[in-house]
């Protein structure tokens, strides 16, 4: 299984519009907490998930796009394959 990092942008989006971008990210299996080497949790940048797929790049990408096509028609949407991340700076929230 394949670990997937997403950026999401949704264009003239509200607080509303994000919300129900992350809750429907969550329910995909894909979560705005990234886990570091020592098991401690840090919050992603806004808009950004982590999740395991059994798919390609480009089908998490179409997935992601029409999660968030039904709640905006304009969006970015970027996904890299990881094979590890390093990060200063993010709220350890765990």
């Amino acid at each position: 299984m394949a670990k997937f990092i997403v950026r999401v942008e949704l264009h003239s989006a509200n607080s509303a519009d994000y919300d129900k971008l992350h809750k429907e990210m969550q329910s995909n299996g894909f979560t705005d907490e990234i886990v570091s080497n020592d098991n401690r949790v840090f919050k992603m940048p806004p808009g950004e998930y982590t999740g395991h797929k059994n798919l390609t790049t480009d089908e998490v990408r179409d997935l992601v796009n029409n999660i968030a096509g039904r709640i905006v028609n304009g969006r970015a949407v970027l996904v890299s394959e990881s094979i590890g991340s390093s990060w200063i700076g993010l709220e350890q929230i765990r």
